[in-house]
């Protein structure tokens, strides 16, 4: 995973579902931020309706301030998640995808969830992990392979917050 997807994955956790959204001025600072890491002076920056969309190169952000219900574009038909889910990030790069959502589920619930969904869907899931509060869960699916990192989240209100990252095998196209 590119290094500035990682900032992504921190600006996502920072930013949250039902908290004030970034003005103008913060979506400009990131896209800097990311045109500085990237080196790619073309990166482009789109704000509208509480949406933060930032593209550079092949590698593309959206940020939904909103926690939006709408599954994002191009996220696999076979990744099944809970229906009370709320997106607030979704990237896709040459690698794969990486998805943040929040669930009012909790962490132990989603595990089930996805343990029953996912096998149904044509996943294995291949290990599990738990450290503490904090669950990785990875699963492969032909040559794709999709590890969430599940947690509580107590702000700003009681949910279980899961990234989801989908990664092709190199040389594969994004699922």
């Amino acid at each position: 995973m590119a290094a500035w997807t990682w900032m992504f994955l921190l600006l996502a956790m920072a930013a949250g579902c039902d908290r004030p959204p970034a003005d103008r001025k913060a979506a400009e600072r990131l896209r800097e931020a990311i045109a500085a890491e990237t080196g790619d002076t073309n990166t482009v920056l789109f704000v509208e309706n509480g949406k933060i969309q930032i593209r550079s190169g092949n590698q593309r952000l959206v940020l939904d301030q909103t926690g939006s219900r709408k599954r994002p574009e191009g996220l696999p038909g076979d990744i099944i998640l809970p229906t009370d889910a709320r997106y607030d990030l979704w990237t896709e790069g040459p690698r794969g995808s990486t998805l943040s959502l929040r669930t009012g589920l909790p962490p132990d619930r989603l595990l089930d969830f996805l343990r029953a969904q996912w096998p149904a869907a044509g996943w294995k899931e291949t290990s599990t992990v738990q450290a503490e509060n904090v669950w990785s869960l990875t699963f492969v699916h032909g040559d794709s392979q999709a590890t969430f990192t599940i947690e509580s989240e107590f702000e700003p209100a009681p949910a279980t917050r899961a990234l989801l990252f989908i990664e092709t095998s190199p040389g594969e196209p994004a699922p």
